[in-house]
């Protein structure tokens, strides 16, 4: 029967993860919300190292005195109180051994249904470890009842890591959008977006962001904004994120109308320009060779007859 006995050191540390434990309790104590997930899945008895047992125990009590949260001093005050400060805090195990932990609280209920599947399995095992210690004393119906409640505790185990631990999403859920501040906008902006908004039936904070950008175009060339000496454009920078279908190309034709109505117009005054140019390019080119060709033609009418035509302006760029 002594060949049968599981003793070794391998098979106990496989029974607990201590460093598991101490992320579990470093999210807890950082965390309020990992704290109460935490409270939900585990109890005390759930930590194989003793000192764990206790933070735990006493994070339980704390969190019914202050579900709010409460910081490190309280902690620390509670286990004064019950006689085992010098064990958790004395010898700077809490502050160098559990807070130093790396965590963020995000895999809270993952890592407690480790510690919880760890409980178990130390539970399953000192039943097992029991039927192996008193298995010549047992009716074999004894045994049997004892196997049954090893495969239940392991079953209900697995029932508890399934529910409290749902699936991880592939992507971050994305909240809902608070509400685009539109008055802010002031009395020209702000009514400007509420009747594209009604025309196009757009999120108003599609209609915000649009109506702002082309508030910025028109400002531009009248100011710029220095910082500690330094002169920058009086620039601002959008980006729109939306589907297809929700009407950002109709929001932002309405709101940079006129911009559009400026650049048309100065673009067709640039072409009627640039011909006329061409064309007085074209004679003083020719006034040009003939001025040069004269001989005896005074300097100063030669630079005259030599100065060419003024370039026409260029429109300004097209936003599109």
């Amino acid at each position: 029967m002594n060949s049968l006995h599981v003793n070794n050191t391998k098979s106990k540390q496989s029974l607990y993860n201590v460093e598991i434990e101490k992320k579990v309790l470093a999210a807890a104590i950082k965390f309020p919300d990992a704290r109460e997930k935490a409270l939900k899945i585990l109890v005390s008895e759930d930590f194989h190292d003793p000192r764990h047992v206790i933070i735990f125990r006493a994070l339980n009590v704390l969190h019914g005195k202050y579900p709010a949260g409460f910081d490190l001093l309280v902690l620390a005050d509670y286990l004064r109180q019950i006689g085992e400060y010098e064990t958790i805090v004395g010898n700077n195990y809490l502050a160098q051994e559990v807070i130093q932990a790396d965590v963020t609280g995000a895999y809270i209920q993952r890592h407690c249904k480790i510690v919880k599947d760890y409980a178990v399995r130390r539970e399953a095992a000192r039943q097992a470890q029991e039927i192996l210690n008193n298995a010549g004393n047992y009716e074999l119906s004894v045994i049997q009842q004892k196997a049954r409640k090893i495969a239940t505790i392991l079953t209900g185990a697995a029932d508890t890591a399934q529910a409290t631990e749902p699936p991880l999403p592939l992507v971050r859920v994305i909240e809902p959008a608070k509400p685009f501040p539109v008055d802010a906008l002031g009395p020209i902006l702000g009514p400007a977006a509420k009747v594209i908004q009604r025309a196009t039936k757009a999120p108003m904070a599609m209609c915000g962001n649009s109506v702002l950008a082309a508030a910025t175009l028109a400002v531009q060339p009248y100011a710029d904004i220095e910082i500690d000496g330094r002169v920058f454009p009086l620039s601002n920078f959008f980006l729109t994120v939306g589907g297809s279908g929700e009407r950002k190309t109709a929001v932002d034709d309405l709101a940079l109308f006129p911009h559009t109505e400026i650049q048309d117009t100065r673009t067709v005054e640039y072409k009627r320009e640039k011909k006329l140019f061409e064309k007085e390019m074209e004679i003083y080119k020719k006034a040009k060779d003939k001025a040069l060709s004269q001989k005896n033609k005074e300097r100063d009418a030669m630079r005259e007859a030599l100065a060419p035509p003024k370039t026409p302006a260029q429109p300004p760029a097209s936003y599109r």
